[in-house]
C-alpha cells in the first residue's frame, strides 16, 4: 500500500498535481514547519432543530439549488461534484444576506475567490474579511500567494498563512464547514451550511486570533 506524506496530501488537494504522487516520486515542493505554540482543543456543542441532506453532485451548478438557505437552527448537509468550488456556496449565502464580515480558514484559494471577495467589498456587501489559509499554500504557491495580498491590501481585509487545514467560512449568523478549498481540485467534495449565531461565533473568534498574532 502507498503511504503519501502530508504535503503531497496538501499538493494533490490543492490541484498542485494531476494525480496522486507515484511511489518514489521526489516531492516538488518543501514545506519549513513555523515555531507554534502548544496546540489546544477548543470544541462548541450546540442541539441542530433540524436538518436537511440533498446530493447535488450530478447537477451542473449551485445557483438556486441552496434555496431556501437553512433556518434560524437547521443545518444543511450537501455533496458537491467537484466542478463546484466552495466559494460558489460562499457567494450564495452573502448575496442572500444582508451585509457582514467574512471570515475564512482555508487550505487554499483561487484568484477567481480573490477577485469576487474584492467585488463584494466593493459593492459593500462584505464590510470586511479575515482570510487564513495553510503556510503550504503559501510557499508551494508563492507567487498566487502575494499577487492576492497586493490586491487585497487596499481593502479591509487581512490574509495571513498558518498551518491550517480547516475549511470553514463564516458570514453573519451561517457557518460553512466541510472538505472543500476555496479551488476546484476535481474531487467530490461535501459542506454543512449551519443557520446558528453560537457557531458562528465560535468559529470567528478563533480564525480572528490566527490573523491577529
Amino acid at each position: 500500500m502507498e503511504t503519501l506524506t502530508a504535503d503531497e496530501i496538501e499538493a494533490w488537494e490543492l490541484g498542485l498535481v494531476a494525480q496522486p504522487p507515484a511511489p518514489g516520486r521526489p516531492n516538488n515542493f518543501v514545506w519549513q514547519p513555523r515555531t507554534q505554540p502548544a496546540p489546544t482543543i477548543t470544541a462548541h456543542r450546540h442541539q441542530p432543530t433540524r436538518r436537511r441532506a440533498e446530493d447535488h453532485r450530478a447537477r451542473g451548478a449551485l445557483a438556486g439549488q441552496l434555496d431556501p438557505l437553512p433556518a434560524e437552527g437547521e443545518t444543511v448537509h450537501l455533496v458537491l461534484h467537484g466542478a463546484v468550488p466552495l466559494s460558489a456556496v460562499v457567494w450564495h449565502v452573502v448575496d442572500q444576506n444582508p451585509p457582514s464580515a467574512l471570515t475564512i480558514s482555508t487550505l487554499g484559494f483561487s484568484r477567481a475567490f480573490v477577485h469576487e471577495l474584492i467585488d463584494r467589498m466593493r459593492t459593500g456587501q462584505i464590510t470586511s474579511a479575515n482570510v487564513v489559509c495553510s503556510n503550504y499554500f503559501s510557499r508551494a504557491d508563492t507567487a498566487e500567494f502575494r499577487e492576492a495580498q497586493e490586491l487585497l491590501a487596499p481593502w479591509p481585509c487581512k490574509l495571513t498563512d498558518a498551518r491550517t487545514h480547516a475549511k470553514i467560512a463564516v458570514f453573519g449568523h451561517f457557518s460553512l464547514e466541510g472538505s472543500a478549498n476555496l479551488r476546484s481540485c476535481r474531487s467530490i467534495e461535501n459542506v454543512a451550511v449551519t443557520h446558528d449565531a453560537a457557531l458562528a461565533d465560535f468559529h470567528r473568534r478563533w480564525i480572528t486570533t490566527l490573523t491577529t498574532t
